[in-house]
């Protein structure tokens, strides 16, 4: 697709690469009583298998695309989607923060009744030509939008992944529902990298983007512990907000507020582990 090559071509050339080198390893791994025939026939047979399969899961697919098509016969038919788009720059005055936000509020809203596929499909009809007049890249704008229409699984009140859940668990529903955004907290964040950090690799393999990687890799550990009231041990709330600065200054795209932020996590949770072993000092003499 980055050669100018369409995706029903490059779907096409990927399944006849798939295929060819299975037989190839087929026959590579053969058992020496087992002629080029029959591994052909066998390879045959598979394939005859994948596409009864193929077709059999399409149909959910092609349920949920004929319905979805008729919303955006409707949306271009009408002009809706050059309004929604004017409408995204006027009601955000331009600013790319605001329309960030205006795109998770759409897509929680549109979650909360249609499945994520036709949320994403909506939102990158709807929203991504928005964020691009914004001046964000095309790959950038649907990228964030496909990340925030994830959001329909794990956000109350209707959370259909975490209800699942829910009902595996024989646990409460909404509880489970806040406690799997609260996890995944993190599916938030990561739209924000792909606009203001080279997480992406707009300019290939870079310093910044390692950088970038690496801290964000970590801040995931002091946000986490920030948010379930644990590290080492039980945190204060004091401690839960160092834990907090200490998770955004590593998400940050800056080496020098990540070094701070790194210093402060370090420094805390070998603050508690010392705690915790002059208790259990104490604990043991006592005893």
């Amino acid at each position: 697709m980055l050669t100018g090559m369409t995706p029903s071509r490059a779907v096409f050339w990927a399944i006849i690469t798939v295929v060819v080198i299975s037989i190839t390893e087929r026959i590579i791994k053969r058992k020496h009583d087992s002629s080029t025939l029959e591994i052909l026939k066998k390879s045959g047979d598979d394939i005859l298998n994948g596409l009864k399969d193929g077709a059999t899961d399409s149909l959910v697919v092609g349920a949920v695309v004929g319905t979805v098509g008729i919303i955006l016969g409707i949306v271009f038919l009408t002009g809706l989607g050059f309004i929604f788009t004017s409408s995204i720059m006027q009601l955000t005055f331009g600013l790319l923060p605001l329309g960030i936000l205006f795109s998770f509020i759409v897509s929680y809203i549109l979650g909360m009744g249609m499945t994520v596929t036709s949320a994403y499909i909506l939102m990158a009809v709807l929203v991504a030509p928005g964020l691009v007049a914004m001046g964000i890249s095309p790959l950038t704008a649907h990228l964030l939008v496909f990340w925030y229409s994830q959001t329909s699984n794990i956000s109350p009140p209707v959370s259909m992944a975490a209800f699942a859940g829910a009902a595996i668990a024989k646990s409460d529903p909404i509880k489970t529902g806040f406690a799997a955004l609260k996890y995944a907290i993190f599916i938030l964040i990561i739209p924000i990298l792909f606009v203001y950090s080279p997480i992406l690799m707009p300019n290939g393999i870079t310093f910044n983007f390692v950088q970038s990687v690496i801290t964000a890799f970590i801040g995931v550990i002091p946000l986490a512990a920030a948010l379930t009231g644990c590290l080492a041990r039980k945190l204060y709330l004091v401690e839960r907000i160092m834990l907090s600065v200490s998770a955004l200054l590593l998400i940050l795209p800056n080496i020098y507020l990540a070094i701070i932020g790194l210093v402060i996590y370090v420094i805390m949770h070998v603050k508690q582990k010392l705690q915790n072993k002059n208790t259990m000092s104490d604990h043991i003499l006592e005893n």
